[in-house]
């Protein structure tokens, strides 16, 4: 059985910035599977949240794809952009992308939102792009400012999914329980 996505239909609520931290987050979203096509390769990208991904990804593949990887822990959306990967030109390939989250927990959400479409539109043309949204913090406190944050980035991340017709694989909503120990990071 091919592997399945979740294509966004709707995009959620975009939360004000200025509302009080202590708020729960909400995120509504209208989903539905939709298969994933075969490529040749799939190149997975991203911070220490990709660590263990791939191996996944190629148990869920059929037929086996080649799934290759670079997990670059503290990284940044730049840093992991600047290694670069070019898809051979035959076939068609795919991109996974699990950047940000460092970049968030520092503050530095400007990256992603000055730099993250311009690598959407300079994708080659045999190259479909999958994003990953950010996970939410399960070591911080619900109250914390950066889980605001996060839902920010993840409605912007959305909306350049819809805007650009690639996919979105969510992460804010997985559980607690696919959370190393210490709760920052994805266990395998």
């Amino acid at each position: 059985m091919p592997f399945h996505d979740q294509k966004i239909k709707n995009s959620s609520k975009i939360p004000n910035p200025t509302l009080n931290h202590s708020k729960p987050l909400q995120k509504n979203l209208q989903t539905s599977q939709t298969p994933i096509p075969h490529f040749g390769s799939i190149n997975i990208r991203g911070d220490s949240h990709s660590r263990h991904i791939s191996g996944l990804v190629k148990s869920m593949t059929f037929p086996p794809a080649s799934v290759g990887d670079m997990c670059m822990p503290g990284a940044g959306l730049l840093d992991i952009l600047r290694t670069g990967h070019t898809p051979p030109r035959s076939g068609t390939h795919c991109e996974v992308l699990i950047a940000g989250s460092n970049d968030l927990a520092v503050g530095r959400q400007h990256v992603i939102y000055r730099h993250l479409e311009a690598h959407i539109t300079a994708r080659p043309a045999n190259t479909e792009l999958v994003l990953v949204t950010l996970p939410l913090r399960h070591d911080l406190q619900p109250d914390h400012p950066i889980h605001d944050e996060t839902v920010l980035v993840n409605a912007y991340i959305e909306e350049l999914a819809v805007r650009h017709n690639i996919r979105v694989v969510n992460f804010n909503n997985i559980g607690r329980r696919h959370f190393t120990r210490h709760g920052q990071h994805l266990s395998a």
